[in-house]
């Protein structure tokens, strides 16, 4: 069926037909008004062009100079339409059958009949230029690639999408059709033998892909193996010394000594950028295996910022010379699920700000967690109870187990968040479930776990509540062991209704100042900031004394995982403490507090910058109410 086309596919179609980019406008109305009306369009449907046939093509060519697809020239017989889009159709049909005559050079102007303008030409030496656009292609058709050669060698025309790719395929069929004709075959063997000894097979293999299967040939190449690239770089030169020999015998360089000698110079180059591209390749590939030995180094937790950060072991950056996809490829391949039966080789964790961890590496990090967490939760329930204690008040936490579960719960979420965070995370669970199928991978995880869920956290610290109650109590004076004096002080110190205090709070012994938290953190924050500077002017100039990250990607992403890192804890933090008794040695607690709960924060080497960033930046979310 007959097929309607615009003005636009008329043109092109002219254009090929008469070889040229530049067409008559009087003449190619006539030639259409014409065809038109006898419908004579072949494949093509025209006859709807007939009848105002001017008028109409007017009408759509205004339109397709507005678009730029065309230009009008005017000449001394009359107006033209200039067609660039002209010689990427020419260049893609002569690209077509460039295999068929392995004997002529590639297409140029000559060979072609026509010259392009040099604002659409893109000129590139073979010998020293081919390589770095390789490296760095034009992603337009436009302008045409013109390739150099040296001495009288001539050039060759081609489209950004030939190189490599359909200039290889050219290059492999001339340099094959040359041996056959030349009945260079068995030369050209023995001396492949006598440079490779004792590789006869290899050597058989190589020349029979590429007098048999010379597209195979071409994905040999492409892959970049050993032989066959040490096998092109020692051919191309005795194929070169062929050719100039040919020219010395005959005087003059033949248009098949053209040929191939365009063709060996082509294939030598692209043969390198090949090689270049597999030495890269496995340069990253050694470079993202050293990604996973750092994972599987301790803390084994790891930001994104702290992942970009990474070094190999001569401290040069893994990721820095990494394209952003390639980074966000090999994140979300760690992250993929494999099958229903297996959790992926890493595991993401956190909320506010996420981390990574591999999953064989959870309960290693689960066993330091818990050692830091009786550290640092034992101090803080023994602190917080002798406050209490000392006030001859008491909590519920001291004398009921599921209260005293809940306390440290909250005290684990505030310390070591990285263990809370694991303990409540489904994953978890499934991970140990899938551990469990395995029974050679199993170390301590029954320590930790039941079925499916952890076991209580005063088993998991091995924290006993009337062990740290007894401690408390020989840790005061000898009256407060004794009931009746305890009962009687109690009493008038704090009514009948005074025995117990809420558990979320800190007894500090300090009576309530009055003010607000929002006015001290305001009073605090006009104290760090320079005068006549602003909060967020000063924040920014800090940030650059402690995140010395070039890439914009990695410091960017390190700002976003410290800041939220202060907005979570400070969160936590105001859930336990009285809001009102806000000051500077609880913001000096708080900065310390976060710094010592996150690992990555220690590795930052100007650790005052830090201090203040962070103390700053919680006063400032304070008194902004912004959290």
């Amino acid at each position: 069926m007959a097929q309607k086309v615009d003005l636009y596919t008329l043109l092109r179609t002219y254009a090929l037909k008469n070889n040229t980019a530049y067409i008559g406008l009087d003449i190619f109305i006539s030639f259409l008004k014409n065809n038109a009306e006898r419908e004579n369009g072949g494949n093509l449907q025209i006859n709807d062009w007939a009848g105002n046939t001017k008028e109409k093509v007017m009408t759509e060519l205004s339109e397709l100079v507005n678009s730029g697809k065309c230009k009008m020239k005017v000449g001394t017989k009359g107006q033209k339409i200039f067609l660039p889009v002209f010689y990427i159709d020419k260049l893609a049909q002569v690209y077509v059958t460039i295999g068929e005559s392995g004997e002529q050079p590639y297409p140029n102007e000559k060979s072609l009949r026509f010259e392009i303008p040099e604002d659409l030409v893109r000129r590139v030496s073979v010998e020293t230029g081919l390589l770095d656009y390789m490296n760095n292609p034009q992603k337009t058709a436009l302008p045409v690639i013109k390739l150099l050669f040296p001495k009288s060698f001539g050039e060759a025309l081609a489209l950004s999408t030939h190189i490599p790719g359909r200039i290889l395929e050219a290059a492999i069929i001339k340099i094959k059709d040359s041996l056959r004709k030349n009945n260079q075959l068995d030369s050209i063997k023995q001396k492949l033998l006598i440079h490779f000894p004792g590789q006869m097979p290899r050597v058989k293999e190589f020349i029979n892909i590429l007098m048999m299967r010379p597209l195979d040939a071409v994905a040999q190449m492409e892959e970049a193996n050993e032989f066959t690239f040490s096998a092109w770089v020692f051919l191309c030169p005795v194929i070169k010394t062929q050719i100039a020999d040919s020219a010395i015998r005959n005087n003059e360089i033949t248009p098949a000594d053209a040929a191939l000698f365009q063709a060996v110079s082509i294939l030598l180059i692209i043969n390198n950028h090949y090689k270049i591209l597999a030495m890269n390749q496995k340069e990253r590939e050694l470079m993202l295996a050293s990604v996973d030995e750092k994972m599987l180094e301790p803390p084994y937790r790891y930001t994104m910022s702290d992942i970009m950060q990474f070094t190999t072991k001569q401290g040069i950056p893994i990721f820095n010379n990494f394209p952003e996809n390639e980074f966000q490829a090999f994140i979300k391949k760690r992250l993929a699920v494999p099958d229903t039966e297996h959790l992926p080789e890493w595991l993401r964790y956190g909320e506010d700000v996420e981390w990574f961890i591999r999953k064989d590496k959870v309960w290693n990090f689960l066993k330091i967690l818990i050692a830091d967490a009786r550290t640092k939760v034992r101090d803080e329930v023994t602190t917080h109870w002798m406050n209490i204690l000392r006030d001859y008040h008491r909590d519920v936490s001291m004398d009921k187990d599921q209260n005293f579960e809940d306390m440290l719960n909250r005290n684990v979420r505030l310390f070591v968040p990285s263990l809370y965070t694991i303990l409540h995370d489904k994953k978890t669970a499934v991970l140990q479930e899938e551990l469990l199928r395995n029974k050679s991978e199993i170390t301590e995880i029954e320590k930790y776990y039941t079925v499916d869920k952890p076991i209580t956290l005063s088993k998991m610290l091995n924290m006993n509540r009337t062990e740290i109650m007894t401690g408390c109590r020989y840790s005061l004076p000898l009256w407060y062991s004794i009931p009746f004096i305890v009962s009687i002080i109690c009493f008038f110190r704090n009514g009948p209704a005074g025995k117990y205090v809420d558990a979320n709070k800190r007894m500090s012994g300090k009576k309530d100042t009055g003010i607000s938290m929002q006015a001290q953190a305001e009073k605090l924050m006009a104290d760090m900031v320079p005068e006549g500077s602003d909060v967020d002017q000063y924040l920014e100039s800090i940030i650059d004394r402690w995140n010395q990250i070039l890439n914009k990607t990695a410091r960017n992403t390190l700002i976003h995982d410290v800041n939220a890192i202060i907005k979570n804890h400070v969160r936590h933090v105001l859930k336990m403490q009285d809001k009102n008794r806000f000051n500077a040695q609880m913001l000096e607690a708080t900065t310390e507090s976060i710094i010592s709960a996150n690992s990555a924060l220690g590795k930052i080497n100007n650790r005052d910058a830090l201090r203040l960033y962070i103390k700053l930046y919680i006063t400032k979310i304070l008194s902004d109410s912004n959290i």
